[in-house]
């Protein structure tokens, strides 16, 4: 939306404000100061009641105006500003630090490029709505079923159990392989917290390794060199879809009698080898949250290599409940159900999986064009020939002095980028569990490592406008 066509000076009249709302068929135009600084608001509502108590329309607009206005600053996230939206209010405007208008989000377009959106068809409606009127909203329901069998499919017929985060998916397959009190557990240091949390859950000790410069994952060398002698289970974290020498990794795993799990919360798609993430490990866990590759809203897949595993898994994830016995439970479990209705969304996401994955990595491939040569970037992602790395979020490595900076003037033109990870072993929680002498790979990538949006429904347009936006930032 043209600022011009929304803006109009304390000056005018009633029958300016009406013209010029008139010509931007938004309903609303918003009134300034001489130095551009906004006073308040006037909609066609408040044009008619201005008439309706006899007032004329050659009358100063600001006689019309509505001075109790919702505005925000420019730097305001995208949710916030959605959650704002209601049938009253539809445009608002984005202001600066002088209260200055510099933008206008509007509920008809979509404002921001965002990190990441969910891709939507018909079939996500279709389905929740059949879920809904069955009256099957709970765990119990043939989606949550479905779901399963799909994921299986899509996975070589590994054994799944569907979960209410991925955060709860890998705690369980950490808990259902015996992971326990007084053993290690080798988690890379740059990864989300809820890689760590789940080994704590377990009363496991996390030992952090430093990721490998190249792929941005742990890698046999790290592996090696951080293994102490209670060392039981080594989690490989897919960072951003990347995947690491799995083959060497599984290999070392199976000679040395240790537990191999994958975090693959950011990874469904990324394939070693033409082996897809989560089919080396005893266990793997993804994540369907809002803004992974496909979604549930909040939602996991655990999957065993094991069908004894899963087995004990499954009555892990039901209140430890025994499958034959109901109201009886022989351990102590959890409730890491899925629901039906997030199992309704996820079979229509795993119909079009295959498209998504597509479109990411024609993504990637326009993101690494655009940005070959820039004098800014450090690093691009590293394309190993034997991995397909399915770029849940594009992330570079450029030459800067704020992250935080860039962020605010890449927000205030339109665009959401983001900093990688904070290190573990820097947060108050963690820091028993790592050294940072140890650590240089990962210090190095939260400093300079930012994403770009990465939804799959960006065209070439939308991803050119973004980096002709990081230069104009970065110049």
């Amino acid at each position: 939306m043209e600022l011009e066509k929304l803006i109009i000076s304390e000056n005018a009249t009633i029958i300016d404000g009406l013209i010029l709302i008139s010509e931007n068929s938004y309903g609303i135009c918003f009134i300034v100061d001489k130095s551009k600084k906004i006073l308040g608001t006037l909609s066609d509502g408040d044009i008619r009641r201005h008439l309706i108590k006899g007032r004329g329309t050659k009358e100063n607009i600001c006689t019309a105006m509505n001075r109790d206005f919702v505005s925000l600053p420019v730097n305001t996230k995208s949710e916030i500003i959605r959650a704002k939206y209601s049938s009253e209010l539809k445009s608002i405007p984005l202001l600066d630090s002088s209260g200055k208008v510099v933008d206008v989000v509007n509920a008809k377009e979509n404002h921001r490029i965002s990190i990441l959106e969910p891709c939507f068809t018909n079939n996500e409606t279709i389905y929740l709505m059949d879920c809904i009127k069955s009256g099957w909203v709970s765990s119990n329901g043939k989606y949550v079923r479905r779901f399963e069998e799909e994921f299986s499919k899509w996975h070589d017929n590994a054994y799944t159990i569907a979960t209410s985060s991925g955060t709860s998916a890998l705690h369980l397959c950490l808990t259902t392989l015996g992971i326990t009190e007084g053993d290690d557990v080798l988690v890379p240091d740059l990864t989300f917290a809820a890689t760590v949390n789940s080994v704590l859950y377990c009363n496991a000790t996390p030992v952090l390794v430093d990721i490998d410069e190249e792929k941005w994952c742990i890698n046999l060398q790290g592996i090696k060199k951080a293994r102490t002698e209670k060392t039981r289970a080594i989690i490989v974290v897919h960072l951003y879809g990347q995947m690491p020498n799995m083959q060497e990794i599984q290999d070392y795993c199976e000679e040395e009698d240790l537990l191999l799990i994958e975090d693959c919360a950011e990874s469904i798609g990324s394939k070693y080898m033409n082996k897809k993430s989560g089919l080396f490990g005893h266990a793997a866990a993804f994540s369907f949250f809002g803004n992974k590759t496909i979604t549930t809203g909040e939602g996991g897949m655990a999957i065993f290599k094991s069908k004894k595993a899963s087995q004990l898994a499954k009555k892990l994830r039901d209140h430890g409940m025994d499958t034959e016995k109901r109201y009886w439970h022989d351990v102590v479990g959890y409730n890491y159900r899925m629901t039906n209705m997030q199992a309704a969304l996820g079979v229509a996401q795993i119909e079009q999986l295959s498209n998504i994955i597509e479109k990411k990595l024609a993504i990637m491939d326009a993101y690494n064009k655009l940005l070959k040569g820039k004098c800014y970037v450090k690093k691009l992602p590293f394309a190993a020939p034997n991995v397909i790395h399915s770029n849940w979020l594009y992330t570079i490595m450029i030459d800067i002095e704020s992250i935080d900076i860039l962020s605010t003037n890449m927000l205030s033109k339109g665009v959401e980028i983001r900093r990688v990870f904070y290190p573990l072993h820097l947060m108050p929680p963690y820091q028993s569990y790592g050294n940072a002498e140890n650590m240089q790979n990962s210090i190095k990538l939260a400093k300079y490592g930012i994403s770009l949006p990465s939804s799959a429904s960006l065209s070439l347009n939308q991803l050119s406008y973004i980096v002709e936006n990081l230069d104009e930032c970065l110049s």
